[in-house]
């Protein structure tokens, strides 16, 4: 979580007519460090910058999932091609306050038609894990009988790619189940074994601004509403649209109010609790079963659970 000072967040939230005589001055800095080389306003065009981040982009939730950001911008009057450098992007606000964007990986950096601009597309260092890491896997078991926590073979997984992990919310519920040899691949994605720690701990990786491992655990969402199965009572109420006092105050960084936001779309359902759990190797596996819900997630085909009892 950034650190953000109570200063630059006034200024952001303040940053409209009325509320303020003049906006601030905003520049996009975008450092090319193996190049010492810097692109700002003058040489992006305007309004072209994107940030495109998400949690899971399957049309199911699907925990455990480690989705890339990427970022788009349009420069002008360059002249060499930067595809493969790393760009450490950030915004400056009125020359005093920095806030990170996060560090990237140019994978194109192509020239438009009339050879003034280039459109710059680039990934956040979630993509160095979409490489076979086979090797890695079976070196960690070189007699098949070694063992690690959850925990350490995901600390060493990261370390492979030199990748530093935010250690916040640690531990993470399963980070103790014991780790052992339960495939022998010849190759296997870095990011499929990340997406397999994280599910078995039922959150979502990602890389923060500041370029750690991020480890994102979704907000409660408990509370009263209308249903046909409750019924008035004298010690049972609804739940007021601003009580927020199930939620978890340590993991909320900010309150984003109607006015500073340009667009919001909603859905009129309400996701009900996962309140049954199925692990199994494959479909017609019975597998293991916790919880005697309706609502079932089913983790299948995660290969850090082969081999392991019921109970376990």
């Amino acid at each position: 979580m950034l650190n953000v000072p109570v200063e630059l967040k006034n200024i952001l939230k303040n940053d409209r007519p009325p509320l303020t005589a003049s906006p601030s001055h905003k520049t996009l800095k975008l450092y090319f460090p193996s190049l010492n080389y810097t692109i700002t306003n003058d040489k992006i065009k305007g309004e072209t910058f994107s940030l495109t981040e998400s949690i899971c982009q399957q049309d199911n939730l699907a925990f455990g999932s480690c989705e890339s950001s990427q970022l788009k911008v349009t420069v002008a009057n360059i002249d060499f091609d930067l595809s493969g450098q790393v760009m450490i992007a950030s915004q400056i606000i009125n020359g005093i306050y920095t806030i990170p964007i996060g560090t990237f990986t140019v994978k194109s950096c192509e020239r438009q038609n009339n050879r003034w601009f280039r459109d710059i597309v680039a990934y956040d260092n979630m993509k160095k894990f979409d490489v076979d890491v086979s090797d890695w896997y079976n070196g960690l078991f070189p007699t098949g009988n070694e063992t690690y926590t959850l925990a350490q073979f995901r600390a060493l997984l990261l370390a492979y790619f030199n990748i530093e992990e935010d250690t916040s919310n640690l531990p993470l519920p399963n980070d103790n189940m014991v780790v052992e040899k339960t495939i022998e691949p010849t190759q296997i994605s870095g990011r499929d074994v990340l997406q397999a720690c994280e599910e078995i701990n039922g959150n979502f990786g990602h890389m923060g601004r500041d370029g750690k491992f991020k480890h994102i655990v979704l907000q409660p969402g408990y509370g009263l509403y209308p249903s046909e199965t409750l019924y008035p009572s004298d010690d049972l109420f609804p739940v007021d649209e601003n009580d927020t006092s199930y939620v978890h105050e340590s993991i909320i960084d900010e309150t984003i109010g109607r006015p500073m936001y340009k667009e919001v779309k909603f859905e009129e359902y309400t996701v009900k609790e996962i309140d049954k759990l199925i692990v199994r190797s494959e479909e017609d596996d019975i597998g293991a079963i916790a919880g005697t819900g309706s609502n079932t997630y089913i983790i299948q085909g995660n290969f850090l659970v082969f081999g392991k009892t019921a109970d376990e």
